[in-house]
């Protein structure tokens, strides 16, 4: 992150040109430099595609104040903060604001610690912190020991120390290691900062993450929500919706309390919402169309071919002239289709179409196909109309802020018999 070294050199200047509080000037430069000022440098200087394949997202400072707001930490007489990927130590400054005086009171110091593989950052939040001390009367201290380049996925002696970690970890995908038991190949980087922190901590470590929501909603990381379940006790946790106005990444927070003992792994409900005892899938078999059209030879019978693209939402279909052939399966009418593609902010989460065609079709991978088990077409509008409402719309948006829909969370809509 070399791009990011021309605004060290003026956070160092910022601090060596310190010559009192009452230096108007100065103060609000050191304002701006500790609040967003960190993530502007960073979209500014360093090339999104670079962001991207190093996960270097900065959380905002207010933010991080605001999450440290929806849950109540425990404290002991020693308190020690550390952020395993620390970037340029927003969430630290963010602990320090929220807690410090607080915990000054109490005679209880309040310490922090971070790293992180860059060293840019590590000397952006060495210094972050210095000024934040002085502008809050304090002598500006020495971080160094504090702060270190190394990757937070390896064992350190600061996870040993941390009575809490508060960390942000990066969302892109890279390969698991042969140890881990709960996925193979790539996975994101932020799943396998939590194994690292669970692994590392001592018992009764509070945790607080920011995660990308796939985490929480996506069928691939249902072992790794066992796994975390079976190690960590899990507090309520809080959709945030858009990461920034520059991410489009849907992400959420939840704070974990490592436990004295593992117990039998289990499958939390990470959900925020109740889940109607009446779903979708009570009524209707839900499955993926089988056809993957840029893989599939165009091989077999010849028959209409339904694709999400130019599909109409809520509507009943009962010609296209689209036709593939394929050796796979057919699926015969009445059945309902969703478009897989489906994000929050959209005006409904799961656009239904009704399918009602004298001959067997074939269905694109990009759609889910609801097959009534029975009932029929009285069915299958019944579904459409369960589907457009509001209260679907809402508990979808509760369940996955990811931007595709699974079969997972499609069977278990709730059927809201309207």
């Amino acid at each position: 992150m070399k791009e990011y070294k021309p605004f060290v050199k003026d956070l160092q200047a910022l601090v060596a040109g310190f010559q009192g509080r009452n230096d108007l000037q100065w103060k609000e430069k050191a304002i701006s430099s500790i609040n967003g000022l960190a993530s502007h440098e960073l979209r500014s200087r360093v090339p999104l595609e670079e962001r991207r394949s190093s996960g270097a997202f900065f959380t905002d400072t207010l933010l991080g104040s605001e999450i440290l707001n929806s849950y109540k930490l425990t404290f002991g007489n020693r308190v020690v903060f550390y952020d395993p990927a620390c970037g340029a130590g927003n969430l630290l400054i963010s602990a320090k604001s929220h807690y410090e005086k607080q915990l000054s009171q109490k005679r209880v110091r309040l310490e922090v610690s971070g790293t992180d593989i860059h060293s840019e950052f590590i000397d952006a939040s060495k210094l972050r912190l210095s000024i934040f001390d002085l502008l809050h009367q304090n002598p500006a201290k020495d971080y160094s020991e504090q702060f270190i380049v190394t990757n937070g996925l390896q064992p350190n002696l600061f996870y040993e120390s941390a009575t809490h970690i508060f960390t942000n970890p990066p969302f892109n995908q890279i390969e698991a290691s042969r140890s881990i038991k709960w996925a193979t190949g790539k996975v994101s980087a932020a799943a396998l900062f939590i194994d690292a922190i669970i692994n590392n901590t001592n018992p009764g470590t509070e945790i607080i993450a920011i995660l990308p929501d796939v985490l929480r909603s996506g069928s691939r990381y249902q072992k790794w929500r066992a796994h975390v379940s079976k190690y960590c006790e899990i507090d309520n946790i809080k959709l945030l919706g858009q990461f920034d106005s520059f991410t489009d990444v849907d992400v959420f927070s939840v704070m974990l309390k490592k436990k004295n003992l593992a117990t039998e792994e289990s499958n939390h409900d990470w959900n925020t919402s109740v889940v109607n005892p009446s779903k979708v899938s009570d009524f209707f078999d839900v499955s993926v169309g089988t056809v993957v059209d840029n893989r599939d030879p165009h091989e077999g019978i010849k028959r209409p071919y339904l694709i999400s693209r130019g599909l109409k939402g809520w509507t009943e279909l009962r010609h296209t002239d689209l036709k593939r052939k394929h050796k796979g399966k057919m699926i015969k009418s009445p059945f309902v289709v969703v478009k897989r593609t489906s994000r929050h902010g959209d005006n409904h989460r799961a656009i239904a179409t009704l399918v009602v065609m004298p001959e067997p079709v074939y269905v694109d991978n990009h759609l889910i196909v609801l097959k009534p088990l029975k009932g029929g077409i009285k069915a299958c509008k019944k579904l459409l109309k369960s589907l457009k409402s509001q209260s679907t719309d809402k508990w979808i948006d509760d369940q996955i802020r990811c931007r595709h829909l699974t079969v997972k969370v499609v069977a278990e809509i709730p059927f809201f018999d309207l």
